[in-house]
């Protein structure tokens, strides 16, 4: 999955969830190491807490929220993230600026050689 730092920034603030599920806690883990931030990249970060578990994520440049990586999630991760938005989506939570992150997730198509267990 091509992935921008603005993306992983969000699946790392907003779709991956404090707590879940024992097996769903190691999903996120995994996905957490695979989409971690360099220490580089976070300097391309301004992240402002506004309270009430509310951020708000800026950049320092514009290639940050246009420069993508490719990330190789598994089949059984790429479906949890889906089930996230999933989740997100039907609690109305979306935003103009999450929009593009959250339908990207939803449009990956899983693997088909690697079947969900």
């Amino acid at each position: 999955m091509d992935l921008t730092l603005k993306d992983r920034v969000l699946i790392l603030n907003t779709v991956l969830p404090q707590f879940d599920t024992r097996k769903n806690m190691e999903l996120k883990v995994s996905i957490d190491r695979k989409i971690s931030i360099s220490e580089a990249d976070q300097k391309r970060i301004v992240v402002k807490d506004l309270g009430g578990g509310q951020i708000n994520i800026g950049f320092t440049d514009a290639s940050a929220i246009s420069d993508e990586t490719s990330i190789e999630l598994t089949n059984e991760e790429l479906t949890y993230l889906k089930q996230r938005v999933d989740f997100i989506d039907r609690n109305g939570m979306f935003s103009e600026f999450t929009m593009p992150t959250y339908v990207k997730i939803l449009d990956e198509p899983l693997n088909e050689e690697q079947p969900v267990e």
